[in-house]
């Protein structure tokens, strides 16, 4: 499994102006998908991802220590690209116990469950998905319209789509939005791109 890091990068560029800043998409391609054992590699890739995503803050913040000004998209995504992932942590324990600390990442596996969905469900006019990307509590620039778009341009044919949603409680990744108003996880592979989906919402106050 590979991640798609242009695209992917492409989809965080912090504005909000086409994504919320609370919804997280990452891509992969697989050409040898292996059911719910590659939806769990997909979505321990994104975790792998945001973990660069961290390093690469880091590193930002530093710069401009230094030089007293901001990185640009483009600086941040070059030295994405130049770096590999700090590995996950991996536990027994249930990650509850680490509060709402979210890096670094811990991931309990055998805590990781998810139920199989058919794409009308994920997709349905006002359904979880949908309401977690425009919740109430959050702003957003984005709309409807473009939302449509978004999920079209992403999920062209949907018929080719095997999608899980998964309980977030197997990482501390997601416990301060799960305890605030949500947080939701979708892994979803398109058969005829070849290509896995993650999309994760934070709903953090």
């Amino acid at each position: 499994m590979e991640l798609l890091e242009k695209e992917t990068l492409a989809c965080w560029d912090w504005s909000g102006e086409n994504i919320p800043i609370y919804v997280n998409y990452a891509f992969f391609i697989e050409n040898n998908n292996q059911g719910i054992h590659s939806h769990q590699q997909a979505i321990l890739g994104y975790l792998e991802f945001s973990n660069r995503i961290v390093q690469c803050n880091h590193w930002a913040f530093d710069q401009r220590e230094k030089t007293g000004k901001p990185t640009s998209i483009e600086q941040f995504n070059e030295y994405f690209c130049s770096i590999k992932a700090n590995p996950l942590i991996y536990i027994k324990r249930d990650p509850d116990y680490l509060g709402w600390e979210t890096y670094p990442i811990y991931v309990n596996k055998e805590m990781m469950k998810a139920e199989k969905i058919n794409p009308e469900i994920l997709f349905k006019n006002r359904g979880i998905y949908e309401k977690a990307f425009f919740h109430e509590t959050q702003t957003t620039k984005v709309s409807k319209e473009q939302f449509l778009v978004l999920n079209q341009r992403f999920f062209p044919e949907r018929e080719h789509l095997k999608i899980y949603a998964w309980d977030t409680s197997f990482s501390n990744r997601f416990s301060r939005a799960r305890d605030c108003y949500g947080a939701y996880l979708w892994s979803i592979y398109d058969e005829k791109r070849k290509r896995f989906t993650v999309i994760s919402v934070f709903l953090n106050p």
